[in-house]
């Protein structure tokens, strides 16, 4: 009898030191998903200065001239290397102008390079998603394209 309740107690404690093992793993856990919605999403206005060499962040360059800048960016879309072309359809579909899915489209059915293809299609999901005309932020297009 005496084995009985040792082995009870015993058993008691193991069931509370699991339980309480869970209760601090899955604060962990919580910790870990807050710590990640709290990660900002890429900001290729910023990031292109370095792979399109421009004198200025894109986004500087839009507040001067936001056509001229979609039309260099189309341009290199067309011409430009790999990595050009990638960070011109990121750039395109964080700028957010919904006039450009027909080109962008157009420039998707004639890419070869799987990465500029993924782009591309990032580009497209975040002009149908969460465009500039349709009143969404630029966050959230930055969001959308991250997550694509």
């Amino acid at each position: 009898m005496t084995y009985l309740v040792i082995f009870l107690i015993i058993a008691l404690i193991a069931i509370i030191f699991v339980s309480k093992r869970k209760q601090s793993d899955n604060r962990v856990n919580q910790a870990n998903i807050n710590k990640n919605d709290d990660k900002m999403p890429r900001d290729f206005l910023a990031e292109a200065k370095g792979w399109l060499k421009t004198p200025k962040s894109l986004r500087e360059m839009i507040e001067e001239n936001k056509e001229y800048v979609i039309s260099k960016l189309i341009n290199i879309l067309e011409e430009g290397g790999t990595y050009e072309r990638k960070y011109a359809a990121f750039a395109l579909g964080q700028i957010g102008n919904d006039n450009m899915i027909n080109q962008l489209r157009k420039c998707l059915e004639k890419e070869t390079v799987q990465g500029v293809q993924e782009a591309l299609e990032a580009a497209l999901t975040a002009l149908n998603i969460a465009s500039a005309e349709s009143g969404q932020s630029e966050l959230e297009r930055r969001k959308v394209i991250d997550e694509v």
